[in-house]
Protein backbone atom coordinates (compact mmCIF):
# COMPACT_ATOMS: atom_id res chain seq x y z
CA UNK A 1 0.00 0.00 0.00
CA UNK A 2 1.55 3.63 -1.04
CA UNK A 3 0.80 6.91 0.42
CA UNK A 4 0.68 9.70 -1.60
CA UNK A 5 2.56 12.90 0.04
CA UNK A 6 2.05 16.27 -1.05
CA UNK A 7 4.16 18.99 -0.88
CA UNK A 8 4.13 21.44 2.19
CA UNK A 9 6.44 24.96 2.46
CA UNK A 10 8.05 25.30 5.36
CA UNK A 11 7.32 29.31 5.13
CA UNK A 12 5.47 31.92 4.07
CA UNK A 13 6.46 35.62 2.90
CA UNK A 14 3.54 37.31 2.75
CA UNK A 15 2.55 41.48 3.30
CA UNK A 16 0.41 43.41 5.85
CA UNK A 17 -2.50 42.41 4.54
CA UNK A 18 -2.16 38.67 5.96
CA UNK A 19 -1.25 39.85 9.02
CA UNK A 20 -4.38 38.41 11.13
CA UNK A 21 -4.12 36.09 14.49
CA UNK A 22 -6.09 32.99 12.69
CA UNK A 23 -4.02 32.57 9.61
CA UNK A 24 -0.86 33.02 11.73
CA UNK A 25 -2.16 30.29 14.37
CA UNK A 26 -2.83 27.88 11.28
CA UNK A 27 0.81 28.41 9.93
CA UNK A 28 2.15 28.00 13.40
CA UNK A 29 -0.35 24.32 13.95
CA UNK A 30 1.05 23.26 10.65
CA UNK A 31 5.19 24.02 11.39
CA UNK A 32 5.17 26.77 8.74
CA UNK A 33 7.39 29.78 9.66
CA UNK A 34 5.79 33.23 9.07
CA UNK A 35 7.83 36.37 8.21
CA UNK A 36 4.21 38.59 7.48
CA UNK A 37 4.82 42.17 9.25
CA UNK A 38 2.46 43.09 11.73
CA UNK A 39 -0.41 46.15 10.57
CA UNK A 40 0.32 49.38 12.65
CA UNK A 41 -3.32 49.13 14.41
CA UNK A 42 -2.13 45.13 15.20
CA UNK A 43 -2.25 44.46 19.07
CA UNK A 44 1.50 43.17 19.88
CA UNK A 45 0.63 39.91 22.14
CA UNK A 46 3.17 38.36 24.45
CA UNK A 47 2.44 35.14 23.50
CA UNK A 48 5.86 34.52 22.84
CA UNK A 49 5.42 34.97 18.96
CA UNK A 50 9.30 35.99 17.17
CA UNK A 51 9.59 39.45 15.51
CA UNK A 52 9.62 39.60 11.65
CA UNK A 53 12.80 38.20 10.12
CA UNK A 54 13.93 41.07 8.00
CA UNK A 55 16.47 38.95 5.96
CA UNK A 56 14.00 36.62 4.69
CA UNK A 57 10.86 39.29 3.99
CA UNK A 58 13.62 41.10 2.13
CA UNK A 59 13.50 38.35 -0.41
CA UNK A 60 9.58 38.27 -1.09
CA UNK A 61 10.31 41.12 -4.06
CA UNK A 62 12.36 38.87 -5.92
CA UNK A 63 8.57 37.26 -6.28
CA UNK A 64 6.86 40.00 -6.24
CA UNK A 65 9.32 41.64 -9.57
CA UNK A 66 8.34 38.08 -11.36
CA UNK A 67 4.72 38.69 -11.13
CA UNK A 68 5.28 42.32 -12.50
CA UNK A 69 6.87 41.20 -15.31
CA UNK A 70 4.73 38.90 -16.04
CA UNK A 71 2.26 41.29 -15.56
CA UNK A 72 3.51 43.63 -18.57
CA UNK A 73 2.52 40.74 -20.68
CA UNK A 74 -1.13 41.49 -21.80
CA UNK A 75 -2.50 38.14 -22.30
CA UNK A 76 -1.19 36.75 -19.38
CA UNK A 77 -2.53 40.29 -16.86
CA UNK A 78 -6.24 40.20 -19.01
CA UNK A 79 -6.48 36.41 -18.76
CA UNK A 80 -7.39 36.01 -22.91
CA UNK A 81 -6.19 32.32 -22.59
CA UNK A 82 -9.47 29.77 -22.47
CA UNK A 83 -7.90 26.47 -21.01
CA UNK A 84 -5.75 26.69 -18.29
CA UNK A 85 -3.02 24.59 -20.38
CA UNK A 86 -2.37 27.73 -22.82
CA UNK A 87 -2.18 30.13 -19.87
CA UNK A 88 -0.03 28.00 -18.10
CA UNK A 89 1.78 27.73 -21.59
CA UNK A 90 1.99 31.91 -21.68
CA UNK A 91 3.18 31.87 -18.28
CA UNK A 92 6.36 30.02 -18.89
CA UNK A 93 7.21 31.80 -22.19
CA UNK A 94 6.98 35.14 -20.11
CA UNK A 95 9.34 33.62 -17.72
CA UNK A 96 11.62 32.49 -20.27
Amino acid sequence: MSSARTARGHAVLADKAYSEHTLRNEFKRKGIKTSIPRKSNEKIASDGRSPLNRDAYRNRNVVERCFGRLKEYRRIATGYNKTARNYLAMVKLGGI
